[in-house]
């Protein structure tokens, strides 16, 4: 009798405490979630955070969850499945070497050569070097070689004709467009769409620089430079202005005082152009003789000239896989590949693609699939665009749906791994998130954003979402204080 008296006693108290010890552990993530919201540097913030436990769906944490904001570069997620979907993650782009005419035994061919493109992202990219220009151009000049072709009478045309011929979305920045990350996607693309241009700094801070290469050549960019130099350190304070289609560049800001040049990236104002005048050269080199320039299907119908298009095949070039591109969109957020992927979207149902019917097939995807798509808002795939809108709990319901899709799991594994891979590598050292939170992030002037999949300490699998816009402080400042209350999250159970 008076074990069981004991026992009696004794079981409340085992279980009150381990009661406690949950509802702390549970605090911890909402006295983070407080912490945050009271933070100095939020006092003219909006932000939101969901927390959504994956087996089940319960919201478990949040702050402000239904609030619209703008994500930055955590939009690309809500791309960048529905296109794994889609598309399958073998999926590849081509770009093909094509001929119009007859080839004499004089090796002559009559007629052009032409590069037609797919939208392949990597064409010509330094990224990778199976895909670098010597790569791609060394392989096509293999073929015409082999084919006999020493002369071609008419000349090489690019054909990018798959898409539409508006480069960027519309409500882009001005300050941003210029520059490598505002790089257009068209059909035919070429260097990732960027030049690289090198500043040489002057003598002393204030001194004007001076322009001493551009790469690669693009002989008909006219720079306004009205860069300057300042203190030794001081890093890349470059914007470069300039628009589609136009060769004209200002380039303003400054460089640091160094001996050597000072690289700065920019976006090609055509990157069809650019690609075909770089093979026109590149073959040229090879002693390929070439009769007229080089030119583009889209000039020539401009002015009225036939384009012949009873061609025949020479060779093409496979792109990485989708899962390849999907992993650098990811890892190093690339708009390019992003905006590419959204006019492949937008081209399946045979029409040309645009960057619309990409984000309407993008939407109807999600709305489909049971996520309410009320505040999502895409201007674009990949988030640079400052009137993107999306919930965090709307964006964590997404990240939810990913990670209950069993067959396609693998997904998951091309986000970015806490402490290990990406912009997470510096991150969650020595912490429960490090090899077990998997995220993308967002970043852009006064936006800090997250979202991904981690375990909690009980082993469930949760989605989370955090956008913060308009913080004061340094963004790496943010940076902090979002990795602490990221760690909480994965410190948590429930």
């Amino acid at each position: 009798m008076h074990l069981l008296v004991f026992a009696f006693f004794v079981f409340p108290d085992f279980t009150f405490a381990q009661q406690k010890k949950k509802e702390t552990i549970q605090n911890e993530l909402q006295n983070a979630i407080e912490e945050l919201n009271s933070d100095g540097e939020m006092r003219h913030a909006s932000w939101s955070i969901a927390v959504i436990r994956v087996s089940d769906g319960r919201l478990l944490a949040s702050h402000q969850p239904e609030i619209a904001l703008t994500p930055a570069s955590v939009l690309k997620l809500v791309l960048t499945y529905p296109a794994w979907i889609k598309l399958g993650k073998n999926y590849t782009f081509k770009t093909y070497l094509e001929h119009d005419s007859y080839i004499d035994k004089d090796s002559i061919l009559h007629g052009n050569l032409y590069l037609r493109g797919s939208g392949d992202p990597t064409f010509a990219s330094q990224r990778v070097e199976k895909w670098s220009e010597d790569s791609v151009f060394g392989r096509f000049y293999k073929t015409i070689a082999h084919a006999g072709i020493k002369i071609v009478a008419g000349t090489i045309l690019a054909d990018a004709q798959l898409w539409n011929s508006d480069l960027i979305p519309s409500n882009w920045l001005w300050s941003d467009i210029g520059n490598y990350y505002g790089s257009g996607a068209c059909a035919l693309n070429y260097h990732e769409n960027f030049y690289t241009v090198s500043f040489q700094s002057g003598q002393k801070i204030g001194d004007k620089t001076r322009i001493v290469s551009v790469e690669p050549a693009v002989t008909e960019l006219e720079f306004d430079n009205a860069v300057t130099t300042a203190a030794a350190g001081s890093g890349d304070q470059v914007i470069l202005y300039g628009v589609p289609g136009d060769n004209q560049r200002l380039a303003r800001g400054t460089v640091p005082l160094d001996n050597s040049p000072f690289k700065v990236k920019g976006s090609l104002p055509d990157p069809t152009i650019a690609c075909v005048r770089a093979f026109h050269r590149y073959l040229t080199l090879k002693n390929i003789e070439i009769g007229n320039p080089a030119n583009t299907l889209k000039n020539l119908s401009r002015t009225g000239n036939f384009v012949n298009h009873n061609r025949s095949l020479l060779d093409s070039i496979e792109s990485p896989s989708l899962e390849q591109i999907i992993r650098l969109i990811h890892e190093k957020s690339i708009n390019l590949y992003a905006e590419s992927l959204v006019k492949t979207l937008g081209s399946l149902e045979n029409q040309p693609g645009n960057e619309q019917k990409g984000i309407q097939i993008i939407t109807e995807f999600w709305a489909k699939n049971g996520i309410n798509t009320s505040a999502l808002q895409m201007e674009d795939g990949c988030g640079l665009s400052p009137l993107n809108k999306i919930s965090c709990f709307q964006l964590a319901s997404m990240l939810r749906f990913m990670a209950r899709d069993l067959k396609n799991r693998d997904f998951l594994e091309t986000l970015n791994e806490g402490g290990q891979s990406g912009n997470l590598k510096n991150l969650f050292k020595g912490s429960t998130a490090e090899g077990n939170l998997r995220a993308k992030s967002g970043y852009m002037k006064g936006v800090r954003s997250y979202a991904g999949i981690t375990l909690d300490k009980k082993g469930e699998e949760l989605a989370f979402a955090i956008i913060v816009n308009n913080y004061e402080g340094s963004p790496q400042s943010m940076k902090l204080k979002l990795e602490k209350l990221m760690i909480s999250i994965a410190n948590s159970t429930f």
